[in-house]
């Protein structure tokens, strides 16, 4: 690879392969694709229920059915038409389907010029910032005649080529350990919902969890922590002085800990209680319940099963009140009065003791996702313009 960013050449990238030169070209996305928006056809949830089949129904997000029927038979690149998506950036925009599909009317249909390559275009197009091309009101929309005018910049074809089969080479190995994840997060599932059955007696919370309140002293360094998603994520560590000054009012949180959220967010009703992992005493805000577990495998049984939606609904949902500017609220009595059925111990420590094992190997497998995905944010970042 050939490092550009000390010969200022104007419109090449950052990094290319050593045996491509020349400065790109800024082309007007219809004359890289031929717009296919006319052949899409939606059909009504409630019809493609008589429909099911072989061949994947797409939409603006992917993949959301299965038909009896295909209207494309290729290998094309679908753009989100309308959606929140397509400004919030939670997953793709644009993404490649191919062979016998079926396409709504929720996602442009592109089909490459034979001078573009199909893996080119559709990293091109994800990559761009679509506020710009935004006709939507209420909702964010991308019609046809502000698409076609979409600027991308393109080299030779053999160029494209290349950093194109390597996009796709990292994409397909981040898609490989994606699934890994999910079959390890599947097996934990399994386990905890097997503890819940094997479970002889209910236990009211307060009973199986003290509350912590222990407040931020100056006899040790901590941490301030961001809860999401069931994983304690560490920010920064914060000296004694800082530490004592800034947050003095924060709970400290120790290793097994339980982690509370009292006013869900975006991700109620999922993951509502955590376990702290870190061995090192962490510091969250009052916003939060700590809680120290009567074992630290009655620990690990709750933060996973209070990880299953359903559950969460079931236990904690009902005690959702209102407060000021629509925000919620749980409160510590209210939580603790829930019953919950735990294993005897023999039983539950067997159970969590794979169940750690396997967490462990979650994570290492969550490590190198995020290497992947990094390693493909400096392709994107260093080989496009």
């Amino acid at each position: 690879m050939s490092d550009n960013k000390k010969q200022n050449k104007p419109n090449v990238p950052n990094l290319r392969f050593p045996e491509f030169s020349g400065e790109w070209c800024l082309r007007r996305l219809e004359e890289c694709a031929v717009f296919l928006d006319d052949q899409r056809k939606p059909i009504k949830s409630s019809d493609r229920i008589n429909k099911m089949g072989l061949y994947p129904y797409y939409g603006a997000s992917g993949e959301i059915d299965r038909v009896d029927d295909f209207i494309f038979d290729d290998n094309l690149v679908l753009l989100s038409e309308d959606g929140a998506n397509i400004i919030d950036r939670n997953y793709r925009v644009a993404f490649i389907i191919n062979g016998k599909t079926w396409v709504n009317n929720h996602a442009h249909v592109l089909k490459p010029k034979q001078d573009i390559d199909l893996d080119f275009l559709s990293e091109s197009l994800e990559r761009l910032d679509y506020a710009p091309y935004n006709t939507g009101t209420t909702m964010p929309k991308l019609n046809q005649e502000i698409c076609r005018n979409i600027k991308i910049s393109v080299p030779s074809y053999k160029e494209q080529k290349k950093i194109g089969y390597l996009l796709s080479l990292l994409n397909n190995r981040i898609a490989i350990q994606s699934k890994v994840i999910e079959k390890y997060e599947s097996l934990i599932k399994a386990l905890t919902q097997q503890a819940h059955k094997r479970a002889t007696t209910s236990f009211f919370l307060r009973d199986v969890l003290a509350e912590r309140k222990e407040l931020n002293s100056k006899g040790f360094d901590i941490c301030s922590v961001s809860v999401t998603k069931g994983v304690i994520n560490q920010i920064e560590y914060l000296g004694r002085s800082f530490a004592a000054k800034e947050t003095k009012h924060y709970h400290v949180v120790r290793h097994g800990d339980i982690v509370y959220t009292k006013s869900p967010t975006g991700d109620f009703p999922y993951g509502i209680i955590k376990q702290n992992y870190n061995e090192n005493p962490v510091a969250v805000s009052p916003l939060y319940g700590v809680y120290e577990p009567i074992t630290y495998e009655v620990g690990v049984y709750l933060h996973y099963y209070f990880c299953s939606p359903n559950n969460t609904l079931n236990y904690l949902h009902p005690l959702i009140q209102k407060g000021a500017k629509n925000t919620i609220n749980i409160t510590n009595p209210h939580f603790l009065d829930n019953k919950v059925s735990i294993p005897d111990s023999k039983v539950l420590s067997k159970i969590v003791s794979t169940i750690i094992t396997i967490s462990s190997r979650l994570q290492l497998e969550e490590k190198l996702l995020y290497q992947l995905q990094l390693q493909k944010q400096f392709v994107l970042s260093n080989m496009f313009i």
